[in-house]
């Protein structure tokens, strides 16, 4: 979004907003109302278009949730695949992806309110791991302030995230960030 466009969009002036300004976060899980679980992902040679974070020169992403809900203590489950590429196929000539999970859990809600974003919306505060690449980092303070996922997302051409309403009223969001710098190696 060009600097002119933000502040058509948010009635700021350039005065308020520096010209370098520009949304961190990106929509990416936009009310999904996805109530039967995750399907198995195979290799394929077509990218998914929807729900998905282009990733190609990224060392990471970080990841921050809301779902509608009418209270604290709601869950969505989520799962965040990554898409890499593997040489090109011997029968076709194109490359093949490659999918893997390199996070998955569930997400509760907190009460901090995210009407300013989505209406009836709760934050996520809380975020539980079932699976998690080396290197993730999970901010899960349980505090009603966001809740964040930050994972390793190097030589995925995108990373998809998906959510999977538990107890959560009606739809679930999410936003992706990259991040530059590479995360911390484990001793």
């Amino acid at each position: 979004m060009s600097n002119a466009q933000l502040h058509k969009k948010t009635g700021l002036r350039d005065s308020i907003v520096p010209a370098s300004t520009k949304p961190l976060f990106r929509l990416i899980v936009n009310g999904s109302t996805n109530t039967t679980g995750f399907t198995a992902k195979a290799l394929t040679q077509t990218p998914p278009t929807s729900q998905v974070l282009y990733t190609e020169s990224m060392r990471a992403a970080t990841f921050v949730f809301a779902a509608v809900a009418t209270a604290a203590a709601k869950t969505v489950n989520y799962r965040i695949t990554a898409w890499i590429p593997i040489e090109p196929s011997v029968l076709g000539g194109n490359f093949t992806l490659l999918p893997m999970v390199i996070a998955s859990g569930q997400l509760d809600t907190g009460t901090l309110i995210a009407t300013t974003i989505v209406a009836g919306s709760l934050v996520v505060d809380t975020i539980t791991d079932t699976v998690a690449r080396q290197g993730t980092i999970r901010w899960s303070p349980a505090d009603n302030t966001p809740a964040s996922i930050t994972v390793d997302v190097q030589n995925a051409l995108l990373v998809e995230v998906e959510t999977d309403l538990g107890s959560a009223e009606t739809s679930a969001y999410c936003w992706g960030a990259p991040v530059d710098a590479p995360l911390p190696k484990l001793a």
